[in-house]
């Protein structure tokens, strides 16, 4: 992530998202694939971690390699203390040497993932990241019974993401609290904002700030 390749970028920008494990992974690749972000603008490149504790790593490895004009984290907030996603975010800020810009390029959903994409059918407010406690309402919304995140599950539940419900998604997530300490909160929406946006001036403003 070289800060002089910003003055000039070339005319489809490589950006980086660094996602907890296979749901994040399986759940960006299709939003990409729905075009959920300018495609015409950004090459939004997925890298799976597999694990929380694996993110500051990666992380480190990407943005050392200058591939990327900036590179982004998705992951869970973990159960309150928050204690992994804390730590996440204090290797981060530790990296830079920054004591605040974990809280831009850590994209979060509170309690998990599944609060966002959720919200591509209905109003969802989450307060559980536990799998079972959550299989009710996944069933309810996608008709897959006793979720738990494996393969085949995970492939039903992107099969039923459309162009027309990420729609609803993007705006629901809008309205969602960005307070990471709050159940049900998230906030993706300040991600497809930037991935949206024609103008590239908050990749300068973002780097400025490392």
């Amino acid at each position: 992530m070289s800060k002089s390749a910003i003055w000039c970028p070339s005319p489809i920008i490589p950006i980086c998202i660094i996602c907890e494990g296979y749901e994040e992974y399986d759940y960006l690749t299709k939003l990409s694939a729905i075009g959920a972000w300018r495609s015409d603008i950004y090459d939004v490149q997925l890298i799976n971690a597999k694990s929380i504790s694996n993110i500051s790593v990666r992380y480190q490895d990407r943005y050392m390699s200058n591939a990327y004009y900036m590179i982004f984290i998705f992951c869970d907030t973990d159960l309150a203390p928050y204690s992994d996603f804390l730590k996440l975010k204090e290797k981060i800020n530790k990296f830079h040497g920054s004591k605040n810009i974990a809280d831009e390029v850590v994209i979060f959903g509170n309690p998990c993932t599944m609060q966002i994409m959720l919200l591509h059918f209905a109003d969802v407010m989450l307060t559980s990241k536990s799998k079972s406690k959550n299989a009710a309402v996944i069933e309810k919304l996608t008709g897959i019974k006793n979720y738990g995140g494996h393969d085949n599950q995970r492939a039903v539940f992107m099969k039923q993401l459309t162009k027309d419900n990420l729609a609803n998604m993007v705006e629901r997530v809008e309205t969602l609290p960005k307070d990471v300490t709050q159940k049900g909160s998230s906030n993706f929406s300040v991600l497809l904002l930037y991935l949206n946006s024609e103008s590239t001036k908050w990749i300068k403003e973002l780097n400025d700030g490392m």
